[in-house]
């Protein structure tokens, strides 16, 4: 077994061993639930948990304090340790050579020194973004809730580390439905803070400080998310109407793009909206996140090749920059791979079950995009097969990581020249 073979399985076993070890804890004697755990329910709730997906079928509220830190620590493993080994694995896998690049259309190299702050920084912003979080919230939660200062300080900083990690996971029953304005604005800060990714962190951090430009890679994250999240509240706002606030639009928006939390039950949802939100799933978070999904740079690719060809382009051309067409396949090899992945899945199950589409169909993208966006309150009114549900957050945690390796791997390519012969395509 090659090097690269022996990483990826380093990978899937750290994860996978994060949820034996979850699974164990929970099953503590300690360790309650009000209606009963059954190991199922603690294996399922660690995957869940590791895979940053709120789809787990106990509800956290339902926990004691000592099963709700389990879930705690397990959410920080799983979202900081998925930013950490991704930066690891990339900068271990290519192995940086002079003048090379590790990220879309560099125009710098990054040092042995650099990569070493590469991952001090992923390490640092997590915390320092967390410990904001937690200050506004504990503030909020005791000036506006009545809960006494260490209750407040507890939610504070359950509520902090959920949301930058894009897990969705609350101690409350329903999640954001009932909370203030003030606490949705501060959440959707850290659910977009969680989903930049470190690329675009360091970028911008190493910009800042060299007064430097930015990656393209950069420039198309914050555009992405500009434009995601702009234009999708406008969207669902406009197909809501008058049965959903603009901040619970806006709040909608941020949340489908992997985090989970909700302020608006996604079966109270027009036909429409409900799509909406799914396609949001679909795209996801950003490079090197905590969230899942295609990822922002992926999808921009694929629509500004789309553009390209429109154009007459046969180049892809982007801010005075060509980007290699190797990049706009492999984004269309994740987006179709996702597409395809989550349709056979929901009309299998939905014939086999005899189950709503609709219903399953969303369940099934929200688990494999790591969304973990749930129908209705609590994982209990699942309708997809637990199994299936606990295969696609896996799958959704560990695959996008695993083609991206792959795709590095390229010492392998074909170097071989053939003769080129036209097509008919329509």
């Amino acid at each position: 077994m090659d090097l690269i073979r022996r990483k990826h399985l380093c990978l899937i076993a750290f994860f996978a061993g994060v949820i034996i070890i979850g699974t164990l804890m929970l099953k503590l004697p300690f360790v309650t639930h009000v209606t009963g755990i059954s190991w199922e329910d603690a294996f399922f709730t660690a995957i869940a948990a590791t895979c940053v997906t709120h789809m787990g079928n106990l509800s956290t509220a339902g926990f004691n304090l000592p099963g709700q830190l389990i879930v705690l620590i397990l959410l920080q493993i799983g979202g900081l340790g998925m930013m950490s080994l991704v930066a690891s694995v990339v900068i271990m896998m290519r192995g940086i050579k002079a003048g090379e690049n590790i990220v879309l259309g560099a125009p710098r190299s990054m040092s042995a020194g650099k990569m070493e702050k590469l991952l001090r920084t992923v390490i640092t912003y997590t915390f320092i973004i967390e410990a904001i979080g937690f200050v506004f919230l504990t503030g909020t939660f005791w000036l506006q809730k009545d809960f006494n200062f260490l209750t407040s300080a507890y939610y504070g900083l359950f509520h902090s580390v959920s949301a930058f990690c894009n897990a969705g996971f609350t101690p409350f029953n329903d999640s954001m439905m009932t909370v203030t304005w003030i606490v949705k604005l501060i959440i959707s800060f850290l659910v977009l803070a969680g989903g930049l990714g470190f690329y675009a962190v360091f970028d911008l951090w190493e910009s800042f400080h060299e007064r430097g430009k930015l990656l393209i890679n950069t420039k198309l994250i914050l555009i992405a998310s500009a434009i995601l999240v702009v234009g999708g509240t406008l969207f669902f706002k406009a197909l809501e109407g008058s049965n959903t606030s603009w901040m619970d639009s806006y709040f909608m928006v941020v949340s489908a793009r992997s985090s989970g939390f909700f302020s608006v039950l996604p079966s109270l949802m027009h036909n429409n909206s409900t799509l909406v939100i799914m396609l949001l799933m679909l795209v996801g978070c950003s490079p090197g996140s905590t969230g899942g999904g295609i990822r922002t740079v992926g999808a921009s690719l694929i629509f500004l090749t789309i553009l390209n060809a429109f154009k007459g382009n046969v180049r892809l051309l982007i801010f005075k920059r060509e980007i290699p067409l190797r990049y706009a396949l492999k984004s269309f090899a994740i987006a179709i791979s996702f597409i395809i992945t989550a349709t056979v899945l929901a009309l299998i199950t939905a014939v086999t079950f005899d189950l709503s589409l609709k219903r399953v169909g969303f369940e099934i993208v929200s688990a494999l995009t790591n969304c973990g966006l749930p129908w209705g309150i609590n994982g209990k009114l699942l309708a997809t097969p637990r199994g299936l549900i606990a295969y696609c957050m896996f799958l959704g945690r560990i695959g996008p990581m695993t083609i991206l390796l792959f795709f590095l791997r390229e010492r392998n390519a074909s170097h071989l020249s053939y003769p080129k012969e036209r097509v008919i395509i329509g």
